[in-house]
């Protein structure tokens, strides 16, 4: 037909190899006068991947190569083969299970439970010394305490996050989740999550939550004494002298004496640093709305 290209099994090269366990491959040269590829592989005379030699039905066509010549045609190249030696095996995406992965870990916190210790200072004026009490906080050794807390982990593949995404995560810093639903006994601190590319499309988040439940009344040197002042044992709480999700801080007492002559001692206030609502807005369960875990 004139105009039609030409496509024809004239085997202008080809290479075959066969083993002592029976492997045959064989690499056949074609001629073709197309210009593209996917014009050649329309043409119903070129073999299609998968289909067996006309020779040798053990073998099949594992795969086909286009060569362009000076001329501007391009020239096939089919490979067969009794093994699929020749297959191109695809390298298929990875799946991406984006299913939310809980997973347990732990961490150190320090505490600092301040105490306070009477100091005497003795001032000259001449002639004549004063005595002078003062309330001094304890060594640093003496006022911080190790915690072992769990930390929960969740991680999660998500499409590549935006701004409003990473907005509303960091809203989510510093607030209590209550994880187990609504009802649920445990309050968990949401901490920085940790959030690389997965791939060009995707991020991978791992979400961090620590649990605070409180501090229980420790040993400090000099309890007891007159000399000494330390936090009460909370009210509601026996036992225990610091609230979950709270700092003890201490503030001045005011300009008065005692009657023994000290000055009246610093007070101890539980200090919120973690909170469940603000403003009206309740946290607890906003943790749903963080991406990968709606």
């Amino acid at each position: 037909m004139a105009g039609e290209a030409l496509l024809s099994r004239r085997l202008v090269g080809r290479e075959s190899v066969v083993s002592a366990s029976g492997v045959r491959r064989r690499t056949e040269k074609w001629v073709s006068t197309y210009t593209t590829e996917e014009a050649a592989i329309a043409d119903p005379r070129l073999p299609k991947v998968g289909d067996a030699h006309p020779n040798d039905p053990g073998m099949q066509l594992d795969s086909i190569s286009f060569s362009p010549e000076v001329d501007g045609d391009v020239q096939p190249t089919l490979y067969y083969s009794s093994d699929k030696f020749f297959e191109i095996l695809e390298n298929k995406k990875n799946v991406i299970n984006d299913e939310a992965r809980p997973g347990f870990s732990s961490k150190d916190f320090t505490v600092r439970i301040p105490s306070f210790q009477i100091k005497k200072s003795t001032i000259s004026t001449g002639t004549a010394s004063e005595d002078i009490y003062t309330w001094i906080e304890n060594p640093e050794a003496a006022t911080r305490y190790t915690e072992h807390r769990a930390i929960l982990k969740y991680r999660v593949i998500v499409p590549a996050l935006g701004i409003g995404e990473i907005d509303f995560i960091l809203t989510q810093i510093m607030k209590l989740h209550q994880l187990g639903g609504v009802g649920g006994n445990l309050k968990y601190c949401f901490m920085s999550p940790e959030i690389v590319p997965e791939d060009s499309e995707h991020d991978r988040v791992t979400y961090f939550w620590y649990l605070d439940q409180g501090t229980p009344r420790p040993t400090i040197i000099g309890e007891g004494s007159e000399k000494t002042a330390i936090p009460p044992e909370l009210v509601d709480d026996p036992g225990y002298m610091r609230r979950p999700y709270h700092n003890v801080e201490a503030v001045a007492g005011p300009d008065a004496f005692s009657q023994n002559g000290y000055p009246l001692p610093p007070y101890f206030l539980q200090v919120r640093y973690a909170f469940e609502e603000i403003g009206g807005v309740n946290y607890l369960q906003q943790w749903q709305g963080l991406p990968g875990l709606t």
